[in-house]
């Protein structure tokens, strides 16, 4: 009887530790298609939880706007300076539990070859902190621009 017990007592706690490992949230945010015809880079969210809120910063190239995406469609208010983007809702609403565009960012100046996410945050539901996978990296930005301009016959971005 009491191997019994114990056999069952392992295998609800082996049951419960697997249900929590799977229970865990998946959120990650990469740099999605960069437009350099429109000077844009799309900025994907995948997330098996509400987001009610998100900071982030760039790297290799400036912000000049926000606009559009999941973000927009939930009321999110957004603030970006020329490197760092947050947006959040005063009225509590979140970004669903969704994969897809979160925003839109309209490109300054190109500063380096990849495009890059840096120092990602995001909130859940209670402003609880929601781990969050590596952030992607997207190379060859300034290369194909290079080769753009060339074509074009300009210079600049």
């Amino acid at each position: 009887m009491i191997a019994r017990t114990k056999a069952l007592l392992f295998c609800l706690t082996l049951c419960a530790m697997a249900f929590t490992a799977t229970a865990q949230a998946t959120v990650s945010l990469c740099v999605g298609e960069v437009d350099l015809e429109a000077y844009t880079v799309e900025i994907v969210l995948e997330s098996s939880q509400p987001v009610r809120g998100f900071q982030f910063d760039v790297t290799g190239f400036t912000i000049a706007g926000v606009s559009g995406g999941l973000s927009e469609d939930a009321g999110f208010d957004i603030f970006f300076s020329e490197n760092r983007v947050l947006g959040f809702s005063m009225q509590g609403d979140s970004v669903p539990h969704t994969d897809g565009t979160l925003l839109v960012i309209t490109v300054g100046e190109i500063l380096a070859d990849e495009a890059c996410l840096d120092n990602v945050i995001l909130a859940g539901p209670g402003g609880t902190a929601l781990d969050v996978l590596d952030a992607e990296r997207r190379h060859g930005i300034e290369d194909r621009t290079h080769r753009r301009r060339q074509r074009a016959g300009r210079s600049g971005f």
